[in-house]
């Protein structure tokens, strides 16, 4: 009897509640789903449904590349090639597979023909990659990351050299500063009022593009980090990796981001290092000095495909964020999500919005972050620190 597909909701419940063999055999039916194939099914019965082939190498890759004879091979022994301490990456595969005479050597042309087989796998912000993206022969991408472009992140930055911030030449900032050569801001709540700048201007505008969130980083996130800039940061606390290592803004610009958010010395809140200035548009040209949140402004979203899973899955905790006006919050979020731009929606995303989210910013318990959801902004935790807040409740509820 075949099995049905697993959703991506329970995909992400299993991987969410630490079921590692649950997610694998609804990793190995969105496989065969799409048409790869498991060690049984290409070298026969004496494997087990589900087991991988392998293929072996001394470093790691986000694509297979084919050798001289054209090839990318595969065993399904895990012994069979190299030596001690090689790396062996699990895979399925798809047809056409080239077989040798004792099916011990599998051999496919197409990069996009091998994918991972691992129970979990992580695009490069960090985030569990759903089933549905996982098996796309259309891509070369092992994992088939998912790293969403953020719409544009508000921020200001105050300075005496230029006219917009279009104008910034990363090339000529210190590779001494925080995350080395970028141009730094200030966020929602953030503050900075650098006193050899008291005189200078307050450009405002948005950053666009992949935007990695560092604030309130635990080792998890510094092993990810880790393996985005070649360095191994798994135990290193993150105020000293400029110190201790250096390039770490380089590292994560070659990684492909835009941008990485992270938190400003003492009470100074959420700050962003900018790496792109392509992905830089200006708001105006305020000569203000004072930091503020006027209502005009368009404050940052939170992941709105994580706000709906919380709403569908976990409405105990949902109703901890106020059952009326953070309801009618979210329903107004979503519809503008959904492109209503009448009155009475945009009166409520350019008025209404950032005047609660001026109030309330700073929150930082389980109600007041399911109420930063609610209204789709993103606190001074961070979004990886409100997602903390919310699965912590959901594990002490069980």
């Amino acid at each position: 009897m075949k099995s049905a597909i697993a959703s991506d909701a329970d995909y992400l419940a299993a991987v969410k509640a630490g079921a590692t063999d649950w997610a694998q055999q609804m990793v190995v039916q969105a496989a065969k789903a799409a048409g790869y194939l498991d060690a049984s099914e290409l070298s026969g019965p004496k494997y087990n449904e589900g087991d991988p082939v392998y293929h072996n190498t001394t470093s790691k890759f986000t694509a297979f590349k084919a050798g001289k004879n054209g090839l990318i091979q595969f065993t399904p022994s895990k012994t069979l090639f190299g030596k001690r301490g090689d790396i062996k990456v699990a895979a399925y595969l798809k047809e056409p597979v080239i077989r040798n005479s004792t099916g011990l050597i599998l051999s496919v042309k197409n990069p996009s023909q091998a994918k991972l087989a691992d129970p979990i796998t992580y695009d490069k912000s960090g985030s569990v990659i759903p089933l549905s993206k996982r098996f796309n022969s259309s891509s070369e991408e092992i994992t088939n990351p998912v790293v969403p472009e953020n719409e544009g992140i508000p921020f200001e930055h105050t300075t005496t050299k230029i006219e917009k911030l279009e104008d910034a030449d990363i090339s000529k900032t210190s590779e001494s500063s925080y995350l080395g050569q970028a141009l730094y801001g200030v966020l929602e709540g953030g503050s900075w009022k650098p006193s050899h700048l008291k005189s200078g201007r307050t450009l405002r505008g948005t950053v666009s593009g992949r935007i990695i969130d560092l604030t309130n980083v635990t080792n998890e996130d510094l092993k990810r980090i880790g393996k985005l800039i070649g360095r191994d940061i798994e135990t290193v606390p993150f105020l000293t990796l400029e110190k201790r290592y250096g390039g770490v803004g380089k590292g994560l610009m070659a990684a492909g981001y835009s941008a990485a958010i992270h938190m400003g010395a003492g009470a100074a809140g959420r700050h962003i290092a900018i790496f792109d200035t392509s992905k830089i548009k200006s708001a105006d040209s305020s000569t203000s000095s004072e930091i503020t949140n006027p209502a005009g402004r368009i404050p940052a979203q939170f992941p709105y495909e994580y706000a709906k899973y919380l709403k569908q899955h976990f409405p105990e905790i949902w109703k901890l964020g106020g059952n009326i006006r953070g309801n009618d919050a979210f329903r107004w979020w979503s519809a503008y999500r959904q492109g209503d731009r009448s009155p009475t929606v945009m009166r409520w995303w350019s008025v209404t919005r950032p005047a609660w989210i001026a109030r309330h910013y700073r929150d930082h318990l389980i109600a007041g972050v399911v109420a930063q959801i609610k209204w789709g902004t993103i606190g001074t935790l961070g979004v990886a620190g409100m997602k903390r807040v919310i699965e912590t409740k959901i594990r002490n509820s069980r």
